[in-house]
């Protein structure tokens, strides 16, 4: 049996293999340039329309304690749904329960509510259940009943309150509450 060197192409058949393989080398690399500048001007409009919620370039752990009304040691008890921003399609309020386990700054009480706004850009804190928080609470926006935190005022969380980093973060503020 006879084994032809035809090669069949999308576009017909090319008598012989090396063509084929110049053929295939050219169209793939149009091919491959074309889809990489689709690629990149769907991303750079992609990107340029998007409205993304950012820290300060100058945050720190530190700034956030200064500016801050309240800086809490908490574990989250509970975290639900609160109610609709406008519509509820693009934004919702979470209401996280939580029990202050230290009060490194501000009023001293056992528990509280905070409102965690959920939604695309919102800068979603995503304060989880049975963890352990360190929340930096600035001044409630007007026209809140409750205090409002984002995820610049998460300064950090942690499992247990012994965490190795938590423990260095907490000594860390501690020291600089004594300082101010």
């Amino acid at each position: 049996m006879m084994l032809s060197n035809r090669v069949s192409t999308f576009r017909g058949e090319v008598s012989d293999v090396k063509t084929a393989a110049r053929f295939r080398r050219r169209c793939g690399k149009r091919y491959e340039s074309k889809m990489m500048r689709a690629i990149l001007l769907i991303a750079l409009l992609f990107c340029s329309s998007v409205q993304a919620f950012q820290c300060p370039q100058d945050h720190s752990p530190e700034k956030a304690f200064e500016k801050a009304v309240s800086v809490y040691v908490i574990r989250i008890n509970s975290t639900e749904f609160y109610e609709n921003v406008e519509d509820g399609r693009h934004a919702k309020l979470l209401l996280t329960k939580y029990s202050v386990l230290e009060a490194l700054k501000g009023e001293s009480k056992s528990d509280g509510e905070l409102i965690d706004m959920v939604g695309i850009g919102t800068g979603f804190a995503d304060l989880l259940p049975g963890l352990i928080y360190l929340v930096a609470i600035e001044e409630r926006p007007e026209g809140l009943k409750k205090d409002y935190i984002n995820m610049c005022g998460v300064l950090g969380g942690a499992f247990y309150l012994e965490d190795d980093q938590f423990v260095k973060l907490l000594s860390g503020l501690r020291a600089s509450a004594k300082d101010s």
